[in-house]
């Protein structure tokens, strides 16, 4: 059986190795654990390897984290060099970072075992390694005497525990030697000057019989995964995956409705809307230099040039000035623009990560960083941009109006009809980006009345007849209708034929064979008899039959007139 430190023991464990540079943490112990030495050049590929020996070590996996699209599903406890940066992000809370670097190929090439080359402290290339006399006296410096390595046990064993029979801090200690170097062997005496036992007491009560669950260790050693649980009231929460979404669907089935709907719900903030249309462009969505009339104290007119904001950004602006509201980004009709133009290189920020901000940034154009320094200096904006680029990219950001990032509280809705003939594709790449929801028909909400000279018909019982034809003679439901369609509490007559008849034949029968349209449309009435062809679209406006033609397909469609009845009556 084995035992497990319990959270709080972790959480102290990690509270004393934030005090430490993980460069001279992590680097020594992989050299150490490869048996790394002054003596000869060692290739650690051949024995415990460096991203090999940290994978079981420094995982998300270990704590139930998913990979990121990367596959790299890096975890780390805090140390000094990303605590700070921890603190300006935001993630004060967290004790530990997830990340989608590898630590030994990427963070500890480029700033940990690479600088000790550069300095002479060890030399070797590639995978090989050999310890100079000068590392052991910067790993003293580096590492004080106050470093207690069993706080590191602590980690490297707070995920899989510790055998039952293991009750002291010795016992462990050489359980992870012999594991990595064989039976009865130790590390390196290069080593023991700082990865030696200090007098810490070996406590019981810092281990249960019982894992803590993964949802456990993810709540109180990562926080910032809730992070809008403390910035945002518990109703307006939103899913990470759901923060870009386009809700689609026929006409008229409420697809703007429901998106007013949730915005009403979950922000005390307007909306920043927009409409896509085959002319819009990304210098519509995003912005561009848009000449200005200027006069000069002796009332002379100039034109000058000047970079005006589009609604992308006073959206993003809005949101980062904003940090504890969800702003909202409405696109309506996303599919009848051309996205991929419009969005360009800004659809890459719709990828987020586990905190809801953009899992990679971008470089933004010139004129776009000086708008963003111009309207965002005198606020928090850099400062949280270094501080979460920083933790997320292992480096130091140095231009921070330089690059566009998205903030967890940006929240893209978009709605799309699915029978618009005039439509531009999407990519793959494109759609994968966001979440997707459907809007179905319904055929149960309140029941609405068409008049028909003085008759009355049901509009849902309509609906269902009429699309149940749409959808024989198409073969979809993209161009079904939906029950807002019309919008009037009361159908007129001039509301069917005007908007529903209408489409019907523009969009539905325009280009089907006579006997096809005849499913919908009645007999043509010639010389006062019905002749075998079906009304065109102009013939509901005869002086003499335009009443008949409508009444009739309401009939040929099953209808009846529920007359003398309340107003939600079926048709009988």
């Amino acid at each position: 059986m084995a035992r497990f430190f319990t959270i709080e023991r972790i959480k102290k464990a990690i509270t004393h190795l934030q005090n430490y540079d993980s460069n001279w943490v992590i680097v020594p112990l992989v050299f150490a654990v490869n048996g790394v030495n002054t003596r000869e050049e060692v290739n650690i590929i051949q024995r415990n390897g460096g991203d090999s020996f940290l994978n079981k070590y420094f995982s998300g996996d270990l704590m139930g984290l998913k990979p990121f699209r990367n596959n790299v599903n890096t975890l780390r406890p805090r140390f000094s060099e990303i605590y700070g940066n921890m603190k300006n992000s935001g993630r004060a809370d967290d004790y530990v970072l997830h990340q989608s670097t590898k630590l030994w190929a990427n963070v500890y090439s480029s700033r940990g075992y690479r600088e000790m080359r550069n300095r002479g402290l060890i030399s070797g290339e590639s995978s090989r390694f050999k310890l100079e006399p000068d590392f052991v006296k910067a790993f003293k410096s580096k590492i004080d005497d106050k470093f207690r390595f069993e706080e590191l046990l602590v980690w490297l064993y707070a995920f899989s525990g510790v055998d039952d029979g293991v009750d002291n801090w010795r016992t462990l200690f050489d359980d992870f030697q012999t594991r990595y170097l064989g039976k009865s062997k130790t590390f390196e005496n290069e080593y023991l000057q700082r990865f030696e036992l200090s007098k810490l007491a070996w406590k019981s009560d810092d281990l249960t019989s019982e894992r803590p669950s993964n949802q456990e260790l993810q709540r109180e050693l990562l926080p910032s995964t809730k992070v809008q649980e403390s910035r945002i009231a518990q109703e307006e929460r939103l899913p990470i995956s759901e923060l870009n979404k386009i809700v689609y669907g026929p006409p008229g089935v409420g697809k703007s409705f429901s998106v007013e709907q949730e915005i009403a719900r979950a922000s005390a903030h307007v909306p920043f809307i927009t409409t896509f249309h085959p002319e819009y462009t990304f210098g519509d969505f995003v912005g561009t230099f848009r000449p200005m009339t200027e006069k000069d104290s002796s009332g002379k007119h100039s034109v000058t040039y000047s970079f005006r904001p589009e609604v992308f950004t006073n959206a993003y602006v809005e949101a980062w000035t904003n940090p504890e509201e969800n702003i909202y980004l409405l696109i309506e009709e996303i599919n009848r623009g051309n996205s991929a133009a419009i969005f360009g290189d800004l659809f890459q920020l719709l990828d987020r990560d586990a905190q809801g901000y953009s899992e990679y940034y971008i470089s933004c154009r010139e004129e776009i960083a000086h708008y963003l320094e111009e309207i965002l200096k005198g606020t928090d904006y850099a400062e949280r941009l270094k501080a979460i680029y920083s933790v997320k990219f292992e480096r130091e950001l140095t231009s921070p109006y330089s690059i566009l990032l998205l903030p967890s509280n940006l929240v893209i809705r978009a709605t799309m009809n699915t029978s618009d003939q005039s439509l531009f594709p999407m990519d793959s790449a494109f759609k994968r980006r966001w979440a997707w929801e459907y809007i179905p028909i319904r055929y149960d909400s309140k029941d609405r009345t068409i008049e028909i000279n003085g008759k009355r018909f049901s509009w849902n019982e309509f609906l269902r007849r009429v699309n149940n034809l749409i959808y024989e003679i198409s073969g979809t439901e993209d161009k079904c209708i939906g029950s807002f369609f019309v919008k009037s509490d009361q159908i007129s007559a001039d509301d069917l034929r005007n908007k529903v008849i209408f489409y019907l034949w523009n969009d539905v029968l325009r280009d089907e064979l006579p006997e096809t349209r005849l499913r919908v449309f009645p007999k043509k009435v010639i010389n006062g008899q019905e002749s075998d062809y079906p009304v065109n679209f102009n013939d509901f406006f005869d002086a003499v039959h335009g009443w008949e033609y409508v009444s009739t397909m309401l009939t040929n469609l099953g209808l009846r007139p529920a007359e003398g009845q309340g107003e939600n009556a079926p048709s009988v």
